[in-house]
């Protein structure tokens, strides 16, 4: 996507006017299934570039089939992702637990870059809960079984 494309002008006071510059953002991702589909590997990026500053955040989880309803099922989640511009900037680890229509998670930005002397490596905690809205009525495609 791109975002600011007629390069807007914005102001916080009214007096002061700044250019807001094209920024482009493109992201990747995909699941594996492993096995017997207990466990699923899931992978993911994102790549951000606004005005010369690069952003690139990749990495994955694997998710862990907690029971065997196929309508409902439940997850496990584990990964790790790193975040970096022109150097290593964080990694950041993730749980996340998955049943019924929501999604809860935890991730936490641990500083690995020449910012963690003053972060003291220390980041940012985030939590998460997403409502997974399924299509009414939707089954799939119906399949005989044998």
């Amino acid at each position: 996507s791109v975002y600011h494309i007629n390069k807007p002008k914005e102001s916080f006071t009214g007096d002061i006017f700044y250019t807001l510059n094209p920024r482009l953002t493109l992201n990747a991702g995909g699941a594996i299934p492993i096995g017997d589909r207990s466990r699923t590997v899931y992978l993911s990026s994102i790549y951000s570039r606004q005005a010369g500053a690069t952003n690139i955040v990749a990495g994955g989880a694997v998710g862990f089939l907690l029971n065997a309803d196929e309508e409902n099922p439940n997850n496990f989640y584990a990964g790790l992702w790193t975040r970096f511009n022109n150097v290593n900037d964080a990694l950041i680890p993730y749980v996340g637990l998955e049943f019924g229509d929501f999604r809860l998670g935890a991730s936490y930005d641990v500083n690995i870059s020449s910012l963690k002397t003053a972060s003291q490596s220390r980041g940012g905690l985030e939590i998460s809960l997403i409502y997974i809205k399924h299509p009414a009525g939707a089954r799939g495609v119906p399949c005989p079984r044998f």
